[in-house]
């Protein structure tokens, strides 16, 4: 017998490019990036912190190959939002030729 679900720590976001990265995603890198994902709603894993172009930013590695990332920023909720920070998807690639580095920064 489980208790009640944890409330999330943070909403969540995406940039409607994001959203589209994920939907078109192979429908296994889709599962584990939405199971990453509310790893990090509920504030059970952060992602590595990103440098330079992508201060600010953090990445996940999706699979156990690490060929998909998630690059996602937490910020301000919008006002009136349930939580005051939501974490905001920006790209949901591979990693190959740093596509989804290149994306995240060209959609920030």
């Amino acid at each position: 017998m489980s208790g009640p679900e944890p409330r999330p720590a943070f909403g969540l976001s995406f940039d409607p490019r994001a959203l589209n990265d994920l939907l078109r995603a192979p429908g296994d890198i889709r599962d584990l990036a939405l199971d990453q994902l509310q790893k990090v709603v509920n504030a059970q894993l952060f992602g590595g912190k990103l440098t330079e172009e992508l201060s600010g930013c953090r990445k996940l590695y999706v699979d156990h190959r690490n060929a998909w990332r998630i690059v996602y920023a937490q910020r301000p909720a919008p006002p009136g939002a349930t939580h005051r920070t939501e974490i905001h998807v920006v790209a949901v690639r591979p990693r190959a030729r740093h596509d989804v580095y290149e994306t995240a920064r060209a959609r920030l």
